[in-house]
């Protein structure tokens, strides 16, 4: 049971106090990934400050990339924006920055400013996702191509993308990872 592991790794954080920004990150994961919004927020918050404080900046990174999409979820676009530029800053890693990408361009659906070119953007990104091995993203990016593409009105193109984001879900051989995602996207939800 996820939440019973994390309640165990929170316990030994006193022991390891490095490793408490990690177990709040994972803290908010979990919740995003059961909807409780509320909680995601909270922990990815506990975690960027506990990061700050240990200097890890790929954990800071992450988590506040993580509140940008519980911002964009929730429609607070000036916050996501925060969050992104923060992340931006700190731009630890290609993973990370790939992830501000997806982050970005979901913001940017979501603010009714979609077209072709986020819609390419997402997708291209799918690929790069698929190529390094990275299905789980790969799943995200293709489904908010999707959304772009339903929003920009190119429902065949939605249609691709959303066939991709299947084939990424069977090679990861679970869907779970994809329903926070798919909480976030009333038009491929429609």
């Amino acid at each position: 049971d996820a939440q019973a592991d994390l309640e165990e790794a929170a316990s030994l954080v006193a022991q390891l106090p490095a490793a408490r920004a990690i177990v709040q990150y994972t803290a908010g994961l979990l919740s995003w990934s059961t909807g409780a919004l509320d909680l995601a927020m909270e922990a990815h918050t506990q975690a960027v400050g506990s990061a700050d404080l240990s200097g890890d900046r790929e954990t800071e990174a992450y988590a506040h990339l993580a509140l940008a999409a519980v911002h964009t979820a929730r429609g607070a676009f000036a916050d996501a924006r925060q969050h992104l530029a923060r992340a931006k800053v700190l731009g630890v890693n290609a993973h990370a920055q790939a992830l501000w990408t997806l982050r970005a361009a979901a913001l940017d659906v979501r603010q009714g400013q979609a077209d072709l070119t986020v819609a390419e953007r997402l997708g291209s990104l799918g690929q790069t996702f698929e190529t390094g091995g990275r299905h789980r993203e790969a799943a995200w990016a293709w489904l908010h191509a999707a959304e772009a593409n339903v929003s920009a009105g190119q429902s065949d193109a939605a249609e691709l993308a959303l066939s991709r984001s299947v084939d990424a879900r069977y090679a990861l051989q679970a869907g779970a990872a994809l329903v926070p995602e798919l909480r976030a996207l009333p038009g491929v939800q429609a």
